[in-house]
């Protein structure tokens, strides 16, 4: 019923053309209406998370509806964004419609109780896999569905963040590194991302600012730059932690249990046992505000570790969302702890952290600089390039928070 196999190969060169700029603009319009919709949701489930915190208590049993869910109607869908990373890779199999609405009601749920996910990946899962379904209704070959489902990428991560140049590059970036650049392919990213991004704006959506950097930042300096180097090799450190961390706990939770319900049931009891042991409830939930605070006034030192071991139990044992925000959270804290001792702004070492953690993590520093230069302003691009560079020099040419990416190590679809 999924397969590709019984799909026109090669339709005429001029339908092609018209249908794929129609597919990728109906892309960006799923995209951007489901990031608005998810966006809004979230804001509403942290609020209430954020003024009733005993709601952290439930999250066990969150976690063992989140996870019944996922045993009782997942499939595919299991794996989330490295799905979509894998139908990319190796085309084979249409996503399961039913992916949108259990990432999205499982990462709410997550999110109100308390778990510390993010949302971007749960925005790019949406979009691609909505898109993806429009193959029910054309005829369309694999190169096309490729770049269906890389529109729709860029899409959500667009849509998102408010940032389409990073969603664009994203789509393209994250998930086929290796494909051969075609204009076409670019321009369907590309489109999908200021399509969401409008519609966003139409809405009414504000997206989240994390911060601002000092006026009179010097465009380019040998001190700035080497400290943006260190402030980059040390986030790529942590990185490194977490990926292994993330990826040790899920092993151990899958030996533990076959239950998916079970696993979450117990990583929400770790949850709770853990913020006793830290004493505060600094690390669960998006922890937005304390990002922001980060660019003003230097962050606790033990901050990011707390993060990090908070988000690596959250999604190491079965809760949904994505890993951007958390990233985002470890980076800006992070730097910030270690502006005093490189001498250099708060919010420039904060910034620094934000642009290379899910840079390095997701091996988008491309997508991520662009980021950067959206968000805080164009001129931060050279230093957020220098973050990454040495932020991936030290994550590896192997470590990645997508593992379907190594399939590029096995097999290329190069049309």
């Amino acid at each position: 019923m999924g397969s590709f196999e019984k799909m026109a190969p090669h339709p005429p060169p001029l339908r092609v053309r018209e249908r794929s700029v129609l597919l990728a603009l109906v892309a960006g319009l799923f995209g951007g209406a489901l990031s608005s919709l998810l966006l809004v949701s979230l804001d509403l489930a942290t609020h209430l998370q954020t003024k009733n915190p005993s709601l952290l208590y439930f999250l066990p049993v969150a976690g063992l509806f989140i996870g019944g869910l996922y045993q009782q109607f997942g499939g595919r869908s299991v794996k989330g964004t490295n799905l979509v990373v894998e139908e990319i890779h190796r085309p084979t199999e249409r996503t399961p419609g039913r992916m949108v609405p259990l990432v999205y009601a499982t990462s709410i749920l997550s999110h109100l109780f308390g778990a510390s996910v993010g949302r971007e990946g749960v925005a790019v899962q949406m979009s691609a896999g909505l898109a993806d379904q429009l193959s029910r209704f054309f005829r369309i070959s694999k190169e096309e569905r490729t770049t269906l489902l890389q529109a729709g990428s860029a899409a959500g991560f667009a849509g998102a963040l408010g940032t389409p140049f990073a969603g664009f590059v994203f789509g393209l970036e994250v998930l086929r590194p290796e494909l051969p650049f075609k204009f076409e392919r670019a321009l369907e990213c590309a489109i999908a991302a200021f399509v969401a991004i409008g519609v966003t704006h139409f809405f009414g959506i504000h997206h989240t600012r994390y911060g601002v950097l000092p006026s009179g930042l010097p465009l380019f300096s040998l001190h700035l730059g080497f400290a943006a180097l260190v402030l980059g090799a040390a986030t790529g450190l942590m990185v490194r932690i977490f990926i292994a961390t993330t990826e040790a706990l899920s092993l151990l939770s899958k030996s533990l249990f076959h239950s998916f319900g079970a696993r979450a049931f117990c990583g929400g009891c770790l949850i709770i046992g853990t913020t006793f042991l830290v004493g505060n409830h600094d690390s669960i939930g998006l922890g937005i505000p304390k990002i922001q605070s980060s660019f003003i006034a230097a962050s606790s030192a033990s901050l990011p570790f707390e993060k990090l071991l908070f988000t690596a139990l959250s999604i190491g044992f079965g809760f949904k969302g994505g890993e951007f925000i958390p990233l985002v959270f470890i980076g800006a804290t992070l730097g910030s702890s270690l502006a005093l001792l490189l001498q250099v702004p708060i919010a420039f070492a904060a910034a620094c952290g934000v642009t290379s953690a899910f840079g390095s993590a997701a091996r988008v520093p491309f997508a991520l600089s662009l980021f950067a230069g959206e968000h805080f302003y164009p001129g931060f691009i050279i230093y957020a390039l220098a973050a990454n560079f040495a932020a991936r020099w030290v994550v590896g040419s192997t470590a990645t928070i997508f593992p379907s990416q190594h399939l590029l190590r096995i097999t290329s679809f190069a049309p």
